[in-house]
């Protein structure tokens, strides 16, 4: 937790971290007040992961080898970018609850489909993990799972270090063989390249799923 953390947390304990105002009975998290979340603009479709563009399916007609994205942007007036960096960087994982509604309510949004498909948070480094004391990924992951009901295969995916960088791997399978869809969740995106990574693996473990990347961009 930073310096500035701390202080906000003396100065404003349970506050909004967007706009600092002090938490009322009625908000439905302890972080984020009801303003700010109702406030987010969420996607109506999804995104290509390799150019961009609008896909109104899964399968990105620009790109078919590519996964499609759901991606929750940040402006100026969201509780995004300070949620996800509250989670990633100043040890606070009870974002990772508002930020999983706001992922949650992206995913009715953009028309994801809920049958057979389960959520994989993509593994971060076990030296971060202990780092910080959890796994952020995970954490948001179960929260996006408890808005939807749609099951969590937190062991499907692995990650050793390749220097500075994770060597992804298949983990645990087990029901998630007949997944329809694989959504691979993380607060920030990951490099392309490890989203093609993923992707492949996803396919080895779950043959015929698609995999769909939910994430933020702050």
């Amino acid at each position: 937790m930073t310096l500035g953390t701390l202080i906000l947390d003396a100065l404003f304990p349970d506050a909004c971290l967007a706009c600092l105002a002090p938490r009322e009975s009625h908000w439905r998290h302890e972080v984020a007040c009801n303003a700010c979340l109702d406030a987010t603009p969420l996607p109506d479709t999804f995104a290509c992961l390799a150019c961009g563009a609008p896909s109104a399916a899964l399968t990105p007609a620009c790109h078919p080898e590519s996964p499609a994205c759901i991606e929750v942007a940040d402006p100026a007036a969201s509780p995004v970018g300070h949620l996800v960096t509250a989670l990633l960087f100043e040890g606070i994982p009870r974002a990772a609850r508002p930020l999983g509604e706001i992922l949650a309510a992206a995913s009715v949004s953009t028309g994801i489909p809920l049958h057979r498909t389960v959520l994989a948070p993509i593994p971060e480094l076990t030296r971060d993990v202990q780092t910080r004391g959890y796994s952020a990924p995970q954490l948001l992951a179960t929260a996006v799972g408890s808005h939807l009901g749609v099951p969590l295969a937190p062991h499907l995916l692995t990650a050793t270090a390749a220097g500075d960088r994770p060597l992804f791997g298949i983990g645990t399978v087990g029901d998630t063989a007949a997944a329809q869809v694989v959504v691979l969740v993380a607060p920030r995106p990951p490099r392309e390249r490890e989203v093609a990574q993923l992707a492949t693996l996803i396919s080895e473990a779950c043959p015929g799923a698609r995999s769909l990347l939910m994430t933020c961009t702050t």
